[in-house]
């Protein structure tokens, strides 16, 4: 099988960064200008968590060459030339060797694959935001541009001030920014499929891209049946659908609740490690090493690739599965009020001694009682990758 390809926005390596190095007084500067935004850059380091465990490598979009936005963390950092370097190649050269060798950053036009012409994506973008849909699309005022979009120098301006002169109606200004924002998400997306990759948006992208009804992206020319309807997100399905029922398992031994499009995964390890993302890192290498991730999803994306429904629901089941088992472990489903979460759940994170007095006071228990607790622990004895991220949030949710 071929290698797998995630493929990220470089406004999300960027949250990645502001998080891994905040010290860098490019992005001390933009936190304590934006300190809401931490939450936006965490999801991104969910993104790029998840891109470690499920993909063999992550290709970072990097189209931002000469903008404004770009120079602030390239005055920061000490490179020979900056003029011949990118501050997305600069910021990955801070990260440990281990996670810089699954990256590679870069312009599009500089990876080997389908090249397409954007002309189309970039018309489309325009013509929504002059369209009734523009309403849908628009980020909120919560919801912040990256900076290079207001750039005078962005690499696209250009074609969209173009687009906008010869308009009967034109866009003002914010709007033409959002409708360039909007173009790199549709011109991904599509650049993904054509290459067998799977496109993890930028948080705001995705909204966007998400707000869209399917017919929009639809790309009739692609379609190898008549009448076939387009599946945009084919490859992002179903990490969606596991995240669904992850967060409803966690939901029942915790009350925590999740926003489903944050990949689970990365969820999982961002909370066992804490907010530490080097911890985050180390985490997400170790449930690489361990390989049933990268397995699994290998097999999901031959499955989607071939389009063999049978053996894509029968991967993403064993994942569901495994999952459910953990949940069961502990205690939420079973019946019993005087053993629902009790021993397992609190054998689980309790401290060391009162382990002991909780083993001895099992010993009290009706056999029935206590035979039925010992099976839902010997369940477990040996968790898989899924089981472990389940039961170490849970655990780091209770503290």
């Amino acid at each position: 099988m071929p290698e797998s390809t995630a493929l990220l926005d470089n406004s999300s390596f960027a949250g990645v960064m502001r998080l891994f190095v905040p010290d860098l007084e490019a992005h001390r500067t933009f936190l304590d200008r934006y300190p809401e935004h931490r939450a936006v850059d965490e999801v991104s380091l969910a993104d790029f968590l998840t891109a470690i465990c499920a993909f063999d490598n992550i290709l970072l979009e990097n189209s931002s060459r000469t903008a404004a936005f770009a120079a602030a963390d390239v005055q920061q950092l000490r490179v020979e030339d900056p003029r011949n370097d990118t501050w997305v190649a600069q910021l990955l050269r801070l990260l440990p060797a281990e996670i810089q060798r699954l990256v590679y950053g870069a312009p599009l036009d500089e990876k080997e694959g389908v090249i397409l012409a954007e002309a189309a994506t970039e018309e489309l973008a325009f013509d929504i935001f002059r369209s009734p849909l523009a309403a849908r699309v628009r980020l909120q005022g919560s919801e912040k541009l990256p900076q290079v979009y207001t750039s005078p120098t962005y690499i696209y301006r250009e074609r969209f001030v173009a687009l906008n002169e010869r308009a009967g109606r034109p866009l003002d200004a914010p709007s033409l920014a959002q409708a360039m924002f909007l173009h790199r998400g549709l011109y991904l997306q599509r650049f993904a499929q054509k290459n067998s990759a799977t496109y993890l948006p930028y948080l705001y992208r995705g909204r966007m891209l998400a707000s869209l009804p399917p017919v929009v992206a639809l790309d009739a020319g692609d379609l190898r049946l008549p009448l076939l309807q387009d599946r945009r997100t084919a490859e992002a399905a179903p990490l969606r659908e596991l995240s669904e029922h992850y967060y409803a398992l966690l939901n029942k031994v915790t009350w925590a609740a999740y926003d489903e499009r944050i990949p689970f995964i990365g969820a999982a390890i961002l909370a066992s490690a804490r907010g530490s993302v080097q911890g985050a890192f180390d985490l997400a290498l170790a449930l690489r090493a361990r390989g049933q991730v990268l397995a699994t999803f290998r097999e999901l994306r031959e499955a989607l690739d071939g389009q063999e429904r049978v053996l894509y629901d029968v991967a993403l089941a064993s994942v569901k599965d495994s999952l459910t088992k953990a949940c069961q472990s502990l205690g939420a489903s079973i019946a019993d009020p005087r053993l629902k979460t009790f021993y397992n759940l609190a054998t689980f994170w309790a401290p060391h001694g009162l382990k002991e007095a909780i083993a001895a006071f099992l010993e009290l228990l009706p056999l029935k009682v206590k035979a039925r607790a010992e099976r839902w622990a010997n369940a477990l004895m040996r968790p898989n990758s899924y089981q472990l991220l389940f039961l170490r949030h849970v655990e780091a949710i209770r503290g």
